[in-house]
């Protein structure tokens, strides 16, 4: 067993590992199994869920030295840490993304952060009332040129902190139902309700009215809707280069389906490649994504299902686009085409909250 095999074994620390093995079994369809480790029940014995293979959907337990013996791990992609960041008396939270690529690199440098305690920069591009917001989920690809990105991760030191190992395909509700979210939610709700006290100007009934919101100048009551209304999915998925779209791909089947005419004008645009063919496939880590004989675009569709589309094309036009990133960054590149309504009609097929301001 390899060292991050041993390490994630015999600790609590990451949660949501994956491993692996082959049945025998004449089905080749059904010859994979993969398990998900659920709970660390003791120090011997892992709670684990059946995600793929002839038994998916089942719930068991196994020691830890029969999953050494027979299983192998499924490498992640990422790692999303979840934790309190003091600031001297005052607890932020905070969400971070490792991909696994950096980590292996040696970089322990984030590359996407969400957190409440910090001033929204994209607000003032979208907000015309000049209050000041607060909450924000940036990536090293959406941070502004002249932003240390590393500016976001200030703290005088980290509590309660918890990991998970990220594998592409799963939500944010996947994520959130493995993680006791109650201390993150306790701290936001101190932190929400010290913000309608400022808001209220230590007037009661201004203070009660505020309360009853759902949120007030970015602040959240919930780790759930301070990552919804900040797009940190939308910077999760980004990161891997996976297009978060408004459009329902299942229709395709996932099967060796193709896009319909629309769906691939859409993706035209977005890569500004002329398409004219697509294979559609529900993404798992058997296609082996550096083995395809055509180019090809990860994308989640609106019900967060993660497709690859193969494509071929006859050539590129307009300007190109290497990922699809912030709002800001949207209105820049349909300011730099004039007259490229279609674009800007595909960008509106992006997948983003916008209801935060």
């Amino acid at each position: 067993m390899i060292e991050m095999e041993a390490r994630l074994m015999n600790s609590n620390i990451i949660i949501n590992p994956r491993f692996f093995k082959y049945l025998d079994l004449d089905d080749l369809e059904h010859s994979l199994e993969v398990i998900k480790i659920l709970k660390y029940q003791n120090t011997e014995i892992l709670k684990y869920e059946v995600m793929k293979g002839p038994n998916t959907g089942n719930k068991g337990k196994i020691s830890i030295k029969d999953l050494i013996d027979e299983y192998a791990m499924l490498e992640y992609d990422g790692i999303i840490s979840i934790c309190i960041a003091k600031l001297q008396a005052l607890d932020d939270v905070m969400v971070i993304l490792m991909r696994k690529k950096d980590l292996e690199a040696g970089i322990s440098m984030p590359w996407a952060i969400c957190r409440q305690c910090i001033s929204d920069i994209f607000s003032y591009a979208y907000c015309k009332t000049g209050l000041d917001y607060f909450g924000l989920s940036i990536s090293q690809n959406s941070c502004p040129a002249n932003v240390d990105f590393s500016n976001f991760l200030g703290c005088n030191k980290i509590e309660s902190n918890v990991s998970i190992a990220y594998y592409i395909g799963e939500t944010l509700d996947d994520i959130l139902s493995m993680v006791k979210t109650d201390i993150y939610d306790d701290a936001l709700g101190v932190l929400f309700r010290d913000r309608c006290l400022v808001r209220a100007e230590n007037i009661r009934f201004i203070y009660d009215n505020n309360l009853k919101k759902e949120r007030i100048d970015g602040y959240c009551k919930t780790l759930k809707e301070l990552l919804r209304i900040n797009n940190f999915e939308y910077d999760l998925l980004t990161s891997y280069n996976i297009i978060p779209i408004n459009i329902d791909l299942s229709e395709s089947n996932g099967d060796g389906g193709c896009l319909d005419s629309i769906s691939t004008r859409i993706l035209s645009e977005l890569l500004c490649k002329n398409i004219k063919a697509t294979i559609v496939l529900k993404y798992d880590k058997d296609i082996d994504l550096d083995n395809l004989e055509h180019e090809y675009q990860l994308v989640s569709d609106s019900n967060n299902v993660v497709y690859v589309i193969a494509y071929t094309y006859s050539g590129t036009y307009h300007i190109p686009v290497e990922s699809v990133e912030s709002d800001e960054n949207i209105a820049l590149l349909n300011n730099a085409v004039p007259g490229s309504k279609s674009i800007q009609d595909a960008y509106s097929n992006i997948r983003i909250f916008k209801d935060k301001y």
